[in-house]
C-alpha cells in the first residue's frame, strides 16, 4: 500500500496550480483571437457589404445610363421619322407660300398700274378740257405718221370738232396741206383723240389707247 507524503502532496499541489493557471492564460488568449476572428469578420462583411452597394449603385448607374441612352436613341429615331413625314409637306408649304407672294406682288403691281393709269387719264382729259387745241396737236401728229397713205379719213369727237377755231372747214385746209384728209364727226371717239384711217389701216390715237400702250409696255393691263 503506498504512502503519500505530505511533501509528495504540497508539490502536486504547485503543479496542479501552475496548470490552473496555464489554462486560464489559453482561454484569455483564445477569447481574444475568437474576439479578433469575430471583428476581422465583421470588417470583411461590411467591406463585402459596401462592395456590394457600390457594384448595385454601380449597375444601377449603368443601368439607368443604358435606359437613358436607349430612350434618347427611340425618341431620336421617332423625330427623324416625324420630320421625315413633315419635310415633304414644310418644302410644299413654302413653295405654296412663295407663290401665294409672288401673285399678290403682281396683283398690287396690276392695280397700282391700273390706279396711275387712271390718274393720268383724268389729268389729261382735265388738261384737253381746258385747252381743246391739245386735240389739234394730236391729230396733227397722225397726220404726219399717215402722210403718203393716200386719202385719209380723220374720226374726232364732235366737241373737239366744233371747239376748233373756224369750224371744219379751216381745220380741213390747214389739215390737206399734210394729207388728203376728211374729217368725221364720230360720238364713240373720247375727247382729245382720234383714229386716222388709211387704206394700209388705222392709226389709233385715243387717249385711252395711248394709255394702254404705255401700261402694256410696263408688262402690264388697263
Amino acid at each position: 500500500m503506498a504512502v503519500i507524503k505530505s511533501g509528495d502532496l504540497q508539490g502536486d499541489s504547485r503543479t496542479l496550480s501552475s496548470v490552473a493557471f496555464n489554462l486560464n492564460d489559453v482561454s484569455s488568449k483564445a477569447q481574444a483571437d475568437l474576439n479578433g476572428v469575430k471583428l476581422k469578420a465583421a470588417e470583411i462583411v461590411k467591406q463585402a457589404q459596401e462592395e456590394a452597394k457600390q457594384i448595385r449603385a454601380k449597375a444601377e448607374a449603368e443601368g439607368r445610363q443604358a435606359a437613358e441612352q436607349k430612350a434618347r436613341q427611340s425618341l431620336k429615331t421617332e423625330v427623324d421619322q416625324h420630320a421625315a413625314t413633315l419635310l415633304p409637306a414644310l418644302r410644299t408649304l413654302v413653295q405654296e407660300l412663295t407663290t401665294a407672294k409672288q401673285t399678290w406682288l403682281n396683283q398690287w403691281e396690276q392695280v397700282g398700274l391700273q390706279v396711275a393709269v387712271a390718274i393720268a387719264e383724268k389729268v389729261i382729259r382735265h388738261e384737253i378740257a381746258n385747252r381743246p387745241e391739245i386735240a389739234n396737236t394730236l391729230v396733227r401728229e397722225s397726220l404726219q405718221l399717215a402722210s403718203g397713205c393716200g386719202e385719209i379719213h380723220i374720226r374726232m369727237n364732235p366737241q373737239d370738232l366744233s371747239s376748233m377755231q373756224s369750224g371744219e372747214s379751216m381745220m380741213c385746209d390747214e389739215l390737206k396741206k399734210l394729207a388728203p384728209a376728211q374729217i368725221i364727226a364720230d360720238k364713240q371717239i373720247s375727247r382729245g383723240g382720234c383714229v386716222v384711217e388709211t387704206k394700209f389701216g388705222s392709226i389709233d390715237n385715243r387717249i385711252e389707247s395711248q394709255l394702254s400702250r404705255i401700261a402694256e409696255e410696263l408688262g402690264g393691263t388697263v
